[in-house]
């Protein structure tokens, strides 16, 4: 009788854990002022699709990146300053453009003052550009965009630099 009782006991513990969220956000207050009162995820907003033709990342001059600061992409449906938005679940990070493709994922991500993304995916930084295109070399245990416009790749304490392109930069060069 007594293995019976146990047995059960342990049964609906594991029927119960299983019905628990797969979020860590459910214990971060900041994340909780996003959410509705009633812990649904929020509506996003219909945004039309650009006109035919018309791609607002075309003719942006990528190596002038004004006064427009780093955005960490945490938050689910959160809107970037690119026109993308931001989607998270236990699989990690995604981008996805206006018409809900899919750009980029990875377990963090980042949305650069250039409108390229710094995306982490296992043990390395990588750099994607605003299309989801891999940016060249640029990649390592630490990438940084630097105020002269160039990244800064550490790869095994090794420090390689990369313009806007990918090409590599010496440090005469600059």
């Amino acid at each position: 009788m007594k293995t019976q009782l146990l047995g059960l006991a342990l049964l609906l513990s594991v029927a119960c854990a299983s019905g628990q969220p797969h979020s860590n956000h459910h214990w971060d207050p900041a994340y909780q002022e996003y959410r509705h009162p009633d812990h649904r995820a929020p509506r996003r907003p219909h945004q039309a699709p650009p006109p035919p033709g018309e791609d607002r990342h075309h003719g942006r001059d990528r190596h002038r990146h004004g006064k427009r600061a780093d955005v960490l992409c945490v938050r689910d449906w959160q809107q970037l300053w690119n026109g993308c938005h931001v989607r998270v679940n236990q699989f990690g990070v995604s981008i996805l453009d206006r018409r809900d493709k899919r750009i980029l994922r990875g377990e963090e991500i980042i949305l650069l003052a250039s409108g390229d993304y710094k995306v982490r995916s296992g043990g390395f930084w990588r750099v994607y550009t605003e299309h989801g295109d891999r940016l060249g070399n640029v990649w390592g245990d630490s990438v940084e965009l630097m105020r002269n416009g160039l990244f800064r790749c550490i790869r095994a304490g090794i420090i390689h630099y990369y313009d806007m392109d990918g090409n590599e930069r010496h440090f005469r060069d600059f």
